[in-house]
């Protein structure tokens, strides 16, 4: 945890650690590097789901609940919902 277990993205200190997770801010899928740390940075697990639903199509997460493993996600008007299976 060297970046001090802070999401940089909203700033919060999850109360666990398996709540922190690294993403790529380029996927891997569109030419990311894998390895490269200047396209890495640590996501609390709910900014990695809009982030990874974003990218996806598969609409805006309204809500994660890590202990259950469950995601509720929110679609505009007449978008068309392209949810996942299994987020986790």
């Amino acid at each position: 945890m060297r970046r001090g277990g802070v999401c940089d993205a909203c700033k919060t200190v999850p109360l666990f650690d398996r709540e922190l997770h690294i993403d790529h801010i380029r996927p891997i899928a569109e030419g990311g590097a894998v390895y490269d740390e200047a396209n890495l940075q640590v996501l609390c697990i709910q900014c990695h789901g809009r982030k990874t639903a974003g990218e996806r199509g598969w609409g805006l997460i309204s809500k994660v609940d890590p202990v259950n493993s469950t995601v509720t996600f929110s679609f505009d008007q007449g978008a068309e919902p392209n949810p996942p299976n299994n987020l986790f």
